[in-house]
């Protein structure tokens, strides 16, 4: 043992909670990236997220990540579940600054289309406000994260994201994105 090794930081062992977690992704991820669309449309609606979630990111890994390459019940349901995930994790304002701000647009018609009016309307809001305010993003939006936590003083999304999350908690938007994909399932699965 050299001198200074107990300075190295010792590997921490992850507890019983967080390996079951990273348990329950790789098995998800082994049992829905390549689900079949027989098997697909058997799953239980209390599965149908998770598997769609896997699906279609295997999906856009094979897609260069260009998700209008996919039909449109997929980017429906994959936009409208991220983009709340995004918002109910750090606001709109963390919706603009991940991968989420190249598809949020399409949450305005998708939101409608699981019926969902009300976050569409403030989806559409959330644009133009990012887009009145194009420099302030392009200038916090650097990639470290100085400048992630600074984008969020003054945020002109903070109202938005309060309704959002208000609205979203309201009407069980998890059930309406599950009920779209069940209506729509021949779209999911290869």
């Amino acid at each position: 043992m050299g001198l200074l090794n107990f300075i190295k930081p010792k590997k921490k062992k992850p507890t019983d909670i967080e390996q079951a977690f990273f348990n329950n992704i790789k098995d998800n991820e082994l049992r829905f990236n390549k689900i079949s669309k027989a098997d697909f449309a058997k799953l239980p609606n209390n599965e149908l997220l998770d598997a769609m979630l896997y699906w279609t990111l295997n999906k856009l890994s094979s897609e260069n990540w260009e998700i209008t390459k996919l039909p449109e019940p997929v980017q429906i349901a994959y936009s409208c579940y991220t983009v709340n995930n995004e918002v109910m994790n750090g606001g709109l304002n963390q919706v603009y600054f991940n991968d989420t701000k190249h598809y949020v647009h399409l949450c305005v018609k998708g939101y409608e289309v699981v019926k969902s009016p009300e976050l569409s309307q403030l989806i559409q809001k959330s644009l133009e406000i990012v887009s009145g305010n194009k420099g302030r993003y392009e200038a916090l939006d650097d990639g470290t994260i100085e400048s992630f936590i600074e984008s969020y003083n003054d945020d002109p999304l903070e109202v938005l994201t309060n309704e959002f999350i208000t609205v979203s908690d309201k009407i069980d938007l998890s059930q309406k994105i599950t009920h779209y994909i069940r209506e729509n399932i021949s779209a999911f699965g290869c």
